[in-house]
């Protein structure tokens, strides 16, 4: 909670930066031919002993920045100040706009899918396919950033190309789905 009581960090943001704290920690440090890991002074020549290791985790910042984008900034600044550390990025998605850009980060496959907008204009969204597993993000066909001119209508738009995606999804074969269901341009 912050000063008005309000929550700072929502449930699908918890969970997301455990897997992606998860993901980074469980990959291996430098080792040897015996597999046991050596201190990173030893391994470089330098150092204070171990060599740090950094997740970037970023959601976007909304209206300026993808959740890439911000990884690969914070990265970038990371790396200027300390050349040896080890920096991870991992975009983030809280479930709404951007969730298919971070599954995409993280190997799922985009898939282009010709969907209706929420103002009924035709046009091209995406799904995030791995193995048989799919997340379909409302927002792709039926978000906010699909509307002409910015100009909101929640009462007149129509979440038909979300369906569009889930039908693709079916259509692939996938045994697994989510749905992202932020950023929608309905209500």
């Amino acid at each position: 909670m912050n000063l008005t009581g309000r929550r700072l960090i929502g449930g699908p943001t918890v969970i997301c930066l455990l897997v992606a704290l998860l993901l980074a920690l469980s990959r291996p440090v430098a080792q040897t031919a015996t597999a046991r890991a050596i201190p990173w002074h030893r391994a470089h020549g330098s150092g204070n002993g171990w060599r740090m290791r950094v997740v970037v985790a970023p959601d976007k910042f909304e209206g300026s920045l993808t959740a890439g984008q911000a990884a690969q900034a914070i990265q970038a600044g990371l790396l200027r100040a300390r050349p040896d550390a080890e920096v991870i990025g991992l975009p983030l998605g809280d479930g709404g706009a951007g969730t298919l850009e971070a599954l995409v980060a993280a190997g799922f496959r985009r898939v282009p899918v010709p969907a209706t907008g929420p103002t009924g204009e035709p046009g091209e969204a995406a799904i995030a396919v791995e193995g048989d597993r799919c997340f379909v993000e409302m927002a792709e066909a039926s978000g906010l950033k699909r509307l002409p001119g910015g100009r909101r209508a929640p009462l007149e738009a129509t979440s038909y190309g979300t369906g569009e995606l889930v039908r693709a999804a079916l259509d692939l074969g996938v045994r697994e789905l989510a749905l992202g269901i932020g950023g929608s341009a309905t209500t």
